[in-house]
């Protein structure tokens, strides 16, 4: 369900930043033969919510451009979709938009992890214990 896997996200990300801390020398790519997957997946992993959060940010700022305008529109429809797929999410095999709108949520819902486990992660809020 949607909110085991926040539980389970949210654990395991705020791990990712404690192995950032810990062990730096993981992520220099001439040091640690996993550098590069350690980039590429955990930390991009970890980074992409803030990226959204600054895309948004960026563009209700420049929005007067018609450009980004479109940008801000297709953005905002996306985050309704989620937001959609949030309320519907039991029934996502009834319709084709329920289907997207589900995706896009756990889309959302798994780049918001990211936040909290940062979240937990700087505010030392994580639980040492494992919750099955």
């Amino acid at each position: 369900t949607p909110g085991e896997e926040y539980k389970r996200k949210v654990r395991t990300l705020t791990g990712n930043y404690q192995i950032f801390i810990m062990f730096k020398d993981l992520l220099v790519p001439f040091k640690s033969p996993v550098a590069i997957p350690i980039l590429s997946h955990k930390l991009g992993r970890v980074l992409a919510p803030f990226f959204m959060i600054t895309m948004l940010i960026a563009n209700i700022l420049i929005a007067k451009k018609d450009f980004y305008a479109s940008a801000l529109i297709c953005q905002i429809v996306f985050y309704m979709l989620a937001i959609l797929g949030g309320i519907t999410y039991k029934d996502y095999r009834k319709r084709a938009l329920t289907r997207v709108a589900s995706t896009i949520y756990m889309f959302c819902l798994l780049n918001f992890t990211a936040l909290a486990g940062f979240y937990r992660f700087i505010f030392d809020k994580q639980d040492i214990a494992w919750e099955k």
